[in-house]
């Protein structure tokens, strides 16, 4: 079993990874209402949930800020490119910045 502590991390990756996804899908253009129903039962299904995604919401808009002004584009290129060393299953944060800074630009 687990010790408490690396639940509760566990538990918080997992929100932060929803809060993240629901973020990045609730952006598209194919969202429906079906989708926003489904948010919004998750959304207010736990206090965490909630807290989550307002985090998210914050780096999402300090993300897209990066991409501003004439440097943006080269910043953000710098940014999304792979690390030579990098697993792309340790950088879900990759598509989450890339998304965020397609919704400023």
């Amino acid at each position: 079993m687990s010790p408490p502590s690396e639940t509760f991390r566990a538990a918080d990756a997992e929100r932060m990874q929803a809060a993240m996804d629901w973020l990045v899908r609730l952006h598209e253009r194919s969202v429906s209402e079906a989708d926003l129903g489904e948010w919004t039962l998750w959304y207010e299904s736990d206090e965490r949930h909630k807290q989550a995604f307002e985090q998210m919401r914050r780096l999402w808009g300090a993300a897209g800020a990066l991409a501003e002004g004439e440097a943006g584009a080269e910043r953000m290129r710098r940014l999304l490119a792979p690390a030579p060393d990098a697993r792309p299953a340790r950088q879900p944060w990759r598509r989450f910045a890339l998304a965020a800074a397609r919704r400023r630009v």
